[in-house]
């Protein structure tokens, strides 16, 4: 979430610093500190992202981003300074809760893209645990599609593509299955 900082952190940051992001709305300012520098050029990275694709703004144009390091090296800092009017509306509706979607983005961005991390997402096993798991998953699929079968019907693409899926989903498990040897 974003605090409020008078000041934010001040060019010298140290010390007791309390991880997270911060904003100054005298400097335009939103930082965010980091325990190592590979979060903070992730953060830096993502907000980037993010700014140009949520706000269209631009960089070195509408706003500055860079990364300092604390003089103990401890802490690293991401800094964006919003210039412009269109970057210092960006500014106001990020700190007046105006855009949801973009602070979540930049309060998760030093994080690995998987929000679930990579044990608990889909793409670490969890969605293959176990065979009959899968083919219940496909029936209960399948019972789902009778009980809201008049929007499918009014929209066949994407009965199509959910069908596509389940005879996917079907093979897999078919070519996965452990083979009984004699």
């Amino acid at each position: 979430m974003f605090e409020q900082g008078a000041g934010a952190l001040g060019e010298d940051f140290q010390g007791a610093v309390k991880l997270g992001l911060w904003y100054d709305p005298d400097k335009l300012v939103v930082e965010g500190v980091y325990h190592d520098e590979v979060s903070a050029y992730r953060a830096r990275r993502r907000w980037i992202e993010a700014l140009e694709h949520n706000f269209l703004l631009e960089e070195d144009h509408d706003f500055h981003i860079k990364v300092r390091k604390s003089r103990g090296g401890k802490l690293f800092r991401v800094r964006c300074d919003f210039v412009t009017a269109c970057g210092r509306y960006a500014f106001w509706r990020l700190t007046h809760h105006q855009a949801p979607e973009v602070q979540l983005i930049m309060e998760t961005a030093h994080l690995a893209h998987s929000p679930q991390g990579v044990g608990d997402s889909i793409y670490g096993g969890a969605m293959f645990g176990d065979d009959d798991e899968m083919l219940l998953s496909i029936e209960q699929l399948e019972r789902g599609r009778s009980a809201i079968s008049r929007r499918w019907d009014s929209e066949p693409y994407l009965f199509r593509a959910l069908r596509k899926i389940q005879e996917v989903a079907h093979k897999v498990f078919l070519l996965a299955r452990p083979t009984k040897s004699n």
